[in-house]
Order: C-alpha cells, then structure tokens, then sequence
C-alpha cells in the first residue's frame, strides 16, 4: 500500500523484509519503506505472521514534469497511448537484440528476441489488457526504457 508521497507500508505482521526488483533491500526490516532514494521499480515484503510468511507486491512508477518535457530521444513510442500497436523507434548505433513488455505487477506479459538493425519496429497489442506498460530494448547490454498506455 502506497501510505505517502514516498512512503510504502505492507500488510501487518511480525517480521517484514523489503526487496527492489528481486533484489534484497539490507537493513529494511520495518513494515514501511521509505523509497525517496530508491525510484521506480518493483518493490515487495515478504511478511511472516504466526509463522508463515507471504509476499506483498507494490509496483512504483512515477510520472514526473521532466517525463513529459523532456522526452527520452533515444526511444519513442506511438502513438501513446494506443489501442492496436505502438511503433518504437530508437536511435541506437547497434541492433536491437531483444525487447520487453512489462505490466504494472512487474511480470514480462510479451518478450522476443530480435535482431532488428533497422531503426523502427512495430508491436501489435492484441494479447494485452488496457493499463500502463514498460518497454525495455536491449542492444549490446545497453538497455532503453520507456512506458506507454494501452486502451
């Protein structure tokens, strides 16, 4: 749950450990989280109750004035939001070797390797539910993420 500007707090129990994108978060053993310095990602608690323990999963994606001034000028997306496809286009030097699609739980809803050496591609989104997604390309271990809306 989502209690402040940059505050996440868990469900009540008797021990709590936070992880950012699948990686443990030392020292964060409260049932709250500052994510001030942390940023955008997906964060989860795992909390034990009464010896058993389940996870809770909070997805921070933040929207700020510079994302929506100052563009990312290696990657685009159109039209965004969408409802049949988006075009991509980036302006990368090497080929596009694979790409993501990502939904707001953090889970990968469409991955395919490419070797694409042209400078667009486009995506059909048939397959995905209305909401907010992540894209991310990968070209040479350089990694470019942007998000779009699908209707």
């Amino acid at each position: 749950m989502w209690t402040g500007l940059n505050t996440l707090s868990a469900t009540p129990g008797d021990s709590y450990q936070w992880f950012l994108d699948g990686n443990l978060l030392s020292g964060e053993i409260n049932q709250t989280i500052d994510i001030s310095n942390s940023g955008n990602g997906n964060y989860v608690c795992e909390v034990t109750k009464y010896c058993c323990t389940y996870n809770t999963s909070i997805v921070v994606a933040t929207v700020g004035m510079n994302d929506l001034t100052q563009p990312n000028k290696q990657l685009q997306i159109f039209p965004n939001p969408a409802s049949e496809y988006i075009d991509i286009i980036w302006n990368l030097s090497e080929p596009i070797e694979r790409f993501k699609i990502i939904d707001m739980s953090g889970r990968v809803v469409l991955e395919n390797e490419v070797w694409v050496k042209e400078e667009k591609v486009r995506v059909f989104l048939e397959r995905l539910s209305s909401g907010l997604y992540f894209i991310e390309l990968v070209a040479n271990n350089e990694k470019l993420r942007s998000r779009f809306i699908k209707r």
